[in-house]
Order: C-alpha cells, then sequence, then structure tokens
C-alpha cells in the first residue's frame, strides 16, 4: 500500500520536473534565436562573430573551457612506471608476509 503511494507520488513528480526541465531548455532555446544579432545581410551572425558575437558582450552565453592537452609519454615513462608499480607490489607481500607471520 505503501508503494503504491510512493509510485503516484514519484510519477506526478517526475512528469513536473520533466516538463519543467523541457520548458526551460525551449525558453533557453528560443532566448537564443531571438537574441541572435543579425547580420548585413539579414542572417544571424555566428556566435563570435565580431563584437556583436562575442561572449563578452552578450550576458548569458556560456563558453565551453579549452580542452587540456593531455602529454603523451615515451615508452621510458611506462616502463619506469611498471618497475615501481612491480617495486610496490613485491614490497606489499614481502610486508604481509612478515606481519603475517606474527599472527
Amino acid at each position: 500500500m505503501v508503494g503504491g503511494v510512493g509510485q503516484r507520488m514519484l510519477t506526478s513528480v517526475s512528469r513536473r520536473m520533466a516538463g519543467e526541465f523541457f520548458g526551460n531548455v525551449d525558453s533557453a532555446i528560443a532566448g537564443e534565436l531571438v537574441g541572435a544579432a543579425a547580420g548585413p545581410d539579414g542572417a544571424a551572425a555566428p556566435a563570435g562573430a565580431g563584437p556583436a558575437g562575442s561572449a563578452e558582450t552578450q550576458p548569458g552565453v556560456f563558453v565551453a573551457p579549452p580542452k587540456a592537452t593531455a602529454r603523451v609519454g615515451s615508452s621510458d615513462d611506462l616502463l619506469k612506471g611498471i618497475a615501481i608499480g612491480a617495486g610496490l607490489v613485491l614490497l606489499g607481500v614481502v610486508v604481509g608476509s612478515v606481519f603475517g607471520r606474527r599472527s
């Protein structure tokens, strides 16, 4: 009985939240299209094209952070990592065997 009441509550809340989410997405998209700057031929100018399309002058425009470039290591770095990992595993086995015998 409690599960049935909870299910009805969750269903109504999830529908309301989904409707609110998609309504906000629609209004954000509509606001973005309405606020787009027109180019010389009347078409919407792409974002970042000149001062009217720059993110600094338009409030509410979000720009993704630049991607971090991953440094690709050499095979020497890989071998060093394997050696250090193997050494730590060996150290763990030795410490475990020493402390395991004392019990």
